[in-house]
């Protein structure tokens, strides 16, 4: 069903127009129909605040428009959409965001660059995997507290270009690729600099007070090689790095091990599971079609590490009367799974298949978001 040339000057207008506040309202009930416009919408080279627009859109149609009952047909077109789209790349100076407005998201920062030291102060989770760490590479981490016993401007903007300043060194840490850190609670200085990393959050919009931002002087010098084409490259560059180390900076940096499950021949490592949202790491044996799953509550955000095959996602009454359409997956898909679907994975004959998931309620991760500079 084609949407009207008004609808799309609405939602054109919406998207460039910052005074509109909300979503219009026969943009929202238009439905799923105004899917393939919006696919091509973010397909666009858009600026963040554009970009972000559009995606409050696509979080208010999923918003409303993902009841526990939808159809395995429905699901399948947003699963099949979210593919399509792939990854919602955000430019910035020092890195690369690509992300989904679930609130997962893979990080690609530059060497010895990477987020401003901040804090939460609402409520929201942040866990970040790390898959790559650069020469020079580092989490901080401490309580606010010890942020204002330690901390003056001088002296940190020497430590942060090499200077031996020891009072700060007990909160820095070097991690290994695999390594995995947990922000749940407020008022927690972090930042994570010069590693490529997997970001599973409560929320996707932005709630951070920026304590010290080195980005600041240079927020607008994006590098030309900047480009939707370049972000997918270097995401499909990027080899797994399975989660496997808790690390407690509140107990020294302690490293525990994550809990790794063998559920004949599957692997399934859980990265995180704190107020109520989830993060999985699956790696499916070659030739290997799973059990069927499904959340009854929480979406899911499904992306495929290595390998190839098929998920099959489908309504209930559609698992009991037969087999649902399968959609092919391999490395680099993303694809979004709505609440209550059942799905099964197939991996191919040839190799292991390795995916994330990330589950979270929508009405905790569709917050519209807020125009900002990470």
């Amino acid at each position: 069903m084609a949407i009207s040339e008004e609808l799309l000057n609405k939602l054109e207008q919406y998207a460039t127009d910052t005074s509109i506040e909300d979503v219009p309202e026969e943009i929202i009930s238009s439905g799923l129909t105004i899917l393939p416009a919006l696919q091509e919408c973010f397909k666009k080279p858009n600026k963040i605040s554009t970009l972000e627009r559009y995606e409050n859109v696509l979080k208010a149609i999923l918003l409303v428009h993902c009841p526990l009952d939808l159809s395995g047909e429905d699901a399948r077109k947003i699963a099949e959409f979210q593919k399509e789209v792939g990854f919602l790349y955000k430019f910035k100076s020092y890195t690369i965001k690509a992300t989904i407005p679930l609130g997962y998201t893979i990080f690609l920062h530059e060497p010895k660059e990477g987020f401003s030291f901040q804090i939460h102060r609402e409520h929201k989770v942040e866990v970040f995997h790390i898959v790559k760490v650069m020469p020079g590479g580092y989490v901080f981490l401490c309580t606010y507290e010890d942020w204002k016993k330690t901390y003056d401007k001088e002296s940190f903007a020497k430590w942060l270009e090499g200077a031996d300043v020891p009072k700060y060194d007990r909160f820095k840490f070097i991690p290994s690729s695999g390594d995995v850190i947990v922000v749940n609670d407020l008022n927690i200085v972090h930042t994570v600099v010069g590693c490529i990393l997997e970001e599973f959050a409560n929320v996707s919009a932005d709630m951070v007070d920026r304590l010290y931002d080195q980005n600041l002087a240079k927020r607008n010098e994006i590098p030309e090689k900047y480009t939707r084409e370049y972000a997918k490259e270097k995401i499909m560059e990027l080899e797994s790095t399975p989660p496997k180390r808790l690390i407690d900076f509140r107990k020294g940096w302690l490293a525990e091990p994550l809990k790794k499950e063998d559920l004949q021949g599957v692997i399934k490592t859980t990265i995180v599971d704190v107020d109520n949202f989830t993060a999985i790491n699956y790696i499916f044996p070659p030739d290997y079609t799973s059990m069927q799953m499904t959340d009854p509550h929480r979406h899911i955000a499904f992306y495929v590490w290595r390998g190839e095959g098929e998920i099959r996602i489908g309504d209930h009454d559609e698992w009991k009367s037969g087999t649902p359409p399968a959609i092919k997956i391999s490395k680099g898909d993303l694809l979004f799974i709505p609440a209550n679907q059942v799905y099964s994975v197939i991996s191919s004959s040839s190799s292991s298949l390795e995916i994330t998931e990330h589950h979270i309620a929508g009405n905790v991760a569709f917050v519209k978001s807020q125009i900002t500079y990470n």
